[in-house]
């Protein structure tokens, strides 16, 4: 299990997955394409159809999630 600080995660109120990502669970951890200042872009697995987190940009996909942004930041995962 992957430690994220408390308020991090208590901000991920949408979170649909009970943080199954910080078990680096595949099912929900997506795939990071790049990260521009706090913008994370992903590749949405097709398995996963939808996440209160992630919205269409243009022909990508952007992830607002709190706790997807510190473990790429901090953990490159």
């Amino acid at each position: 299990m992957i430690d994220i600080a408390e308020n991090i995660r208590k901000s991920a109120i949408k979170c649909s997955d009970n943080f199954s990502c910080l078990a680096k669970s595949k099912d929900c951890l997506c795939d990071v394409e790049d990260m521009y200042g706090n913008v994370l872009f992903i590749k949405r697995p097709e398995t996963r159809k939808h996440c209160d987190y992630s919205m269409n940009f243009g022909e990508s996909v952007v992830c607002n999630c709190p706790v997807r942004k510190k473990l790429y930041h901090f953990h490159k995962i």
